[in-house]
């Protein structure tokens, strides 16, 4: 098998096994909408007028559910689709591929259908003309948090308490990503030009952790061979 067919294999994989148990993208949404009822109640109305904090609650909203979708990546620690691959003659970063777009797209999923409820809630709009602008900014940011976190996955899902080390370093890890996303977006909400500043910082974040996935992904996973 290719590395093209296997990374291939693994997306149709995850996806049909979401579309028939719906757990991950239930969880990941069930996630966000806690977070936003929670945080609609905790922020002070007149602090939630503030276009960044809006623009800061959105993206904890979404880097909390993301968690939950990378740590599903290799929920259990082991599985028989997981380890088969791991044990094939196929280059082990056709998994890692595979994983990244799978978790992305459930992000993406999960980003899309939690923004109405936040602009219901905080009261917020995004001028058309921003529309493209965020959805970019949006994909990017989801994109590098999916790589980033499926390879820490790999890294902590055989290790006890596995899901909170992945909390613990995945956080921090991506505070230049938001940072970014979350500057870019207040302005938008605000009714500035964000500029390609943003978009830039985090394309090149997406470069650096999915050329560091797919170097390291082979060493991450002998654990579980």
């Amino acid at each position: 098998m290719t590395g093209w067919r296997a990374f291939s294999t693994v997306v149709r994989w995850d996806v049909a096994r979401e579309m028939r148990r719906r757990s991950t993208l239930a969880a990941m949404a069930a996630t966000a909408l806690v977070v936003l009822f929670v945080l609609s109640f905790a922020v002070d109305a007149r602090r939630a007028d503030d276009p960044r904090i809006r623009a800061g609650l959105l993206w904890v909203t979404w880097i909390l559910a993301g968690a939950v979708g990378a740590e599903r990546a290799f929920r259990g620690g082991r599985d028989a689709m997981t380890d088969g691959f791991l044990l094939a003659p196929i280059p082990r970063a056709s998994l890692f591929w595979g994983r990244t777009v799978s978790t992305f797209l459930f992000t993406t999923a999960m980003s899309a259908l939690s923004i109405p409820v936040f602009l219901v809630l905080f009261d917020a709009s995004v001028p058309s003309a921003g529309l493209a602008w965020l959805a970019a900014v949006s994909l990017l940011a989801l994109l590098g948090m999916s790589a980033l976190g499926v390879l820490l996955a790999s890294m902590t899902s055989s290790v006890r308490g596995g899901d909170v080390l992945l909390r613990l370093l995945m956080l921090p890890v991506l505070l230049p990503a938001v940072a970014a996303a979350v500057t870019g977006t207040g302005q938008l909400l605000g009714g500035q030009d964000p500029g390609i500043r943003p978009a830039a910082l985090l394309l090149a974040f997406d470069l650096t952790f999915l050329g560091a996935g797919h170097l390291l992904f082979d060493h991450a996973a002998e654990d579980r061979t």
